[in-house]
């Protein structure tokens, strides 16, 4: 990581300097006679960039799961560096060093190295595997409960990721519900926001629900009982997603909390993704069904 960091700041430094000269080819003679005069302010660059980034903690950032937070945080380091190089190179190396140097080229530099850098994370974020990852898709499991999420925030897009990602579970997430004025009618996770609430019973037949999850932590006691109601009169399914405080403040042991269809797999002893993968296709050949059991 640190030498793709070193290689794409030095591109970035010759990006910045082709745009500023409104040269597109690097042989051009012009270009060459400002590159040879910016070369000690280069060798600072791919020394300080992959410095501050260690410093900061940028390597030491799993980027498969990185959030907005850790973006932010790479955007920052490169700033931050970028200011160092201005101070550097503007009051040390000019004009000892460095006789002619094009003042735009620190935020030209800065800007193109923020999307060189970031988008390799981003990169990492999506196609980033391990060894232990299992490729649903080729198992062939097939998810037949269509669930709707009623709540279209953090926790409910969490559980929209959560059971397209892991389909043996037997659910797949078919909309979100919400009384957000501002996200009915938009669309998050590939999936529809539909509401308000009061309509679940319209929508749950419209869009063909087998069972609904209240991702509501949040929301007040009597607006989950609301809820639960409204499943109850037309004979749906719900699960509701505990608070953090229902946890803290609950006495009862751990056999007696209410049971949901919705169940995580126990934990597995250490085989392979392969082998997985091939007991669910000997399985589903068999006519065995572990759509909502658990494994």
């Amino acid at each position: 990581m640190i030498i793709a960091d070193i290689l794409l700041t030095l591109v970035s430094i010759i990006f910045g300097l082709m745009l500023r000269l409104e040269i597109f080819n690097p042989g051009n003679s012009l270009f060459n006679y400002y590159f040879r005069f910016i070369w000690p302010f280069t060798v600072l660059a791919i020394i300080i960039r992959p410095a501050f980034l260690y410093y900061t903690g940028i390597y030491r950032r799993i980027w498969r799961y990185a959030t907005t937070r850790d973006f932010i945080m790479l955007i920052g380091s490169v700033a931050a560096g970028s200011i160092i190089l201005f101070i550097v190179t503007q009051f040390v190396l000019t004009p000892a060093l460095i006789p002619v140097f094009p003042r735009s080229l620190y935020i030209m530099e800065g800007i193109i190295s923020i999307m060189l850098l970031g988008g390799l994370r981003v990169l990492i974020k999506v196609s980033q595997h391990y060894p232990g990852d299992i490729d649903w898709k080729k198992t062939g499991i097939v998810t037949h409960k269509r669930v709707l999420i009623i709540g279209a925030g953090n926790s409910g897009i969490n559980i929209a990721r959560e059971l397209k990602s892991n389909p043996h579970l037997g659910f797949k997430p078919g909309a979100f519900l919400d009384d957000d004025p501002k996200k009915i009618g938009m669309k998050t996770q590939g999936l529809h926001i539909f509401g308000p609430v009061i309509k679940l019973a319209d929508i749950v037949k419209d869009q063909n629900i087998d069972e609904v999850i209240i991702a509501m932590p949040s929301a007040p006691e009597q607006t989950i009982k609301n809820i639960q109601y409204i499943c109850q009169d037309i004979s749906m399914v719900c699960t509701t997603l505990p608070s953090l405080s229902t946890f803290m403040e609950s006495n009862e042991e751990p056999g007696d909390l209410p049971s949901s269809s919705l169940k995580l797999p126990m934990s597995m002893p250490d085989i392979t993704a392969e082998e997985i993968q091939a007991v669910v296709r000997v399985m589903q050949s068999r006519n065995l069904s572990i759509g909502s059991q658990t494994l």
